[in-house]
């Protein structure tokens, strides 16, 4: 009985050692800058994350199933910066690696292979590959390769940890870190029964719906642009416009990063709004054949402006699947059920949600920065501006995703292959490139005048 009551004893000062020193090591200060809140600030996402150690380390654990590191999934590093844009860092226990708002909303732009890349805040990161980058932390963690003995050195090698950390690395995060992934791992085993969505696309809402083994829905679609949010007062939100309030779509977003209801950050989250909200589009780096884009303008008065110009009649709202006929696999995905559970977020929060719905269609979208869009439509199966004015019947079926090279006539991005590409079929499930007609009737040349007016945009 007292051996019993001596290992009692021990376990409890363990875990009351443990709480202090998770209490004691939990700090992170914002900036204050608006800009560099929106990159590299916590929105309270790092305690269900990776330590920033081991998120360093984890490229060299695993070499063969990440040749090229981070860099190599699309993630966009500044100069002098030991980690990407998108990618906070706050001590919660260690300090700890999370994705912000950042992560999925920052891109870059080149005239040529060989030219430097242009960083554009707010654009889709239309090279960051999120499922890819999931499955390699998933398989590396929870293969037999990942013991704290092959690790620890490791870690060791690229950060300097005090002996306390060093120890609670080796016993307590390392086993845990690999539980909770070999849980998740089967949580997202879905993943493999549906088509790979490529970089700059993810499923926004199937990866929160607590069962998925009996669910075939594919809700993979392109990360949305995020600038000028005060001209998109009162639009509805999403691709299919199942949300009414920013505030609950950048609420929700958080979650998806990792945060929890408890670890919001909410003023950082309103901080980043008022951003957010005058943040101008970018205005587009190449030349403008000005007297082309006049006309252009004119008939985008005629063709386009009804649903795409601010202040429209159509502007900010739905048209429905049997109008706009594209791909409807990301439509079917959120049904009443997903959107009954996603209303139950927050449940004794004040920010509880309220406004998501199931839709009919997809949102009439605003086109301002349509050129550092691409590809287009929701879920990403048209290349180019240009290829969208073409009938669906002429339009690519198979291209490559991820190049940040611009294509200046057609305004896109790179179609043909390249090292590290993704090859993007647009007859796989929903991938599909049909509808949107509009504009479709046009002659050539007032297509290409169109396209010329909307890199003004």
């Amino acid at each position: 009985m007292k051996k019993a009551f001596a290992v009692l004893a021990v376990l409890a000062l363990g875990a009351a050692g443990l709480l202090w020193w998770y209490v004691a090591h939990t700090s992170g200060a914002n900036p204050a800058d608006a800009g560099e809140l929106f990159k590299y600030g916590s929105i309270g996402a790092e305690g269900t994350s990776l330590p920033t150690a081991l998120w360093k380390a984890l490229p060299d654990v695993c070499p063969d199933l990440l040749p090229g590191g981070y860099a190599s999934l699309g993630f966009v590093y500044e100069p002098g910066r030991d980690r990407p844009i998108g990618i906070t860092e706050r001590t919660v226990g260690v300090p700890r690696a999370a994705f912000n708002c950042a992560t999925c909303h920052v891109g870059t732009v080149r005239a040529s292979a060989g030219a430097p890349p242009q960083i554009v805040i707010g654009m889709p990161a239309h090279r960051l590959d999120v499922q890819r980058y999931t499955r390699f932390v998933m398989a590396c963690i929870d293969s037999d390769r990942f013991t704290p003995a092959r690790v620890m050195p490791i870690v060791e090698a690229k950060t300097r940890l005090s002996r306390l950390d060093a120890f609670m690395f080796r016993f307590v995060l390392l086993p845990g870190t690999k539980r909770e992934v070999h849980k998740l791992r089967a949580r997202f085993a879905w993943f493999d029964t549906r088509p790979d969505f490529g970089p700059g696309r993810f499923d926004d809402f199937n990866p929160y719906k607590p069962d998925m083994s009996h669910d075939t829905t594919i809700g993979a679609s392109d990360m949305p642009a995020i600038w000028n949010q005060a001209a998109r007062e009162g639009h509805l939100r999403h691709w299919d416009g199942n949300a009414t309030s920013l505030r609950e779509s950048s609420i929700n977003s958080a979650l998806g990063a990792g945060a929890t209801p408890s670890s919001l950050n909410l003023p950082a989250l309103a901080a980043i709004e008022g951003y957010l909200s005058g943040l101008p589009p970018p205005a587009y780096p190449f030349a403008v054949d000005r007297g082309r884009a006049a006309e252009g303008e004119r008939v985008f008065a005629a063709q386009c402006a009804s649903c795409h110009a601010p202040g429209s009649p159509g502007a900010g709202k739905v048209t429905a699947i049997a109008d706009v006929a594209t791909d409807r696999h990301r439509l079917d995905t959120f049904t009443q059920q997903v959107a009954d559970i996603t209303n139950r977020q927050g449940e004794g929060f004040p920010w509880q949600f309220h406004g998501y719905h199931p839709s009919t269609g997809y949102v009439n979208v605003l086109l301002d920065g349509i050129w550092a869009r691409a590809p287009y439509l929701h879920n990403g199966s048209v290349p180019t501006l240009r290829d969208l004015l073409d009938p669906p019947a002429e339009r690519p079926q198979v291209f490559y995703r991820g190049s940040d090279v611009y294509d200046t006539a057609r305004v896109g991005f790179r179609p043909e292959a390249f090292p590290g590409g993704f090859r993007f079929d647009t007859r796989q499930p929903g991938n599909g490139n049909a509808g949107h007609l509009y504009g479709t009737a046009l002659s050539a040349a007032e297509k290409d005048a169109l396209v010329e007016y909307l890199k003004t945009r």
